[in-house]
């Protein structure tokens, strides 16, 4: 069923657009399905759009109505219009055609070791842009001395 999954804070939830979040999503934008996946991957979208499929999306995968509208209140905020214009991307685009299993879960908090960038530290080119270090690590089994921060 549900094959988009989100954190949203420290708990995920799955996302999932059902035949009747599919016709209250219509009727609600005004569009197809295929325009509003058009609109919400060109970025041509209104901020209604992105929280009626952020919303619907909660709802379809089993979220009650009331918990979906207080997560859209506190998720779909000036200031991070796009990561949920992402979730409401995939969640179209899911019902649309389906997406692979690597599309569907982003964001996880504590990446595993290797894994790649989320998209916030990617730069336009694509390069990563979080903290790096160009220390070396010692050795195992050499000392390295610390220094002490004054009291």
């Amino acid at each position: 069923m549900a094959r988009v999954s989100h954190y949203l804070g420290s708990k995920p939830y799955p996302f999932c657009l059902d035949a009747n979040g599919v016709a209250e999503l219509e009727s609600l934008t005004g569009l197809g399905l295929w325009a509003l996946e058009a609109r919400l991957a060109g970025r041509t979208c209104t901020s209604r759009e992105v929280q009626a499929a952020f919303r619907l999306g909660l709802v379809g995968a089993g979220l009650k109505e009331q918990e979906a509208l207080q997560l859209t209140a506190v998720h779909v905020v000036i200031g991070r219009l796009e990561k949920a214009r992402e979730i409401a991307l995939l969640v179209v685009a899911d019902a649309v055609r389906g997406i692979s299993e690597a599309e569907a879960e982003i964001e996880r908090p504590g990446k595993p070791e290797g894994a790649a960038a989320p998209l916030s530290e990617l730069s336009p080119t694509g390069a990563s842009t979080g903290p790096q270090s160009s220390e070396a690590s010692p050795p195992t089994g050499s000392r390295q001395r610390r220094s002490r921060a004054p009291k």
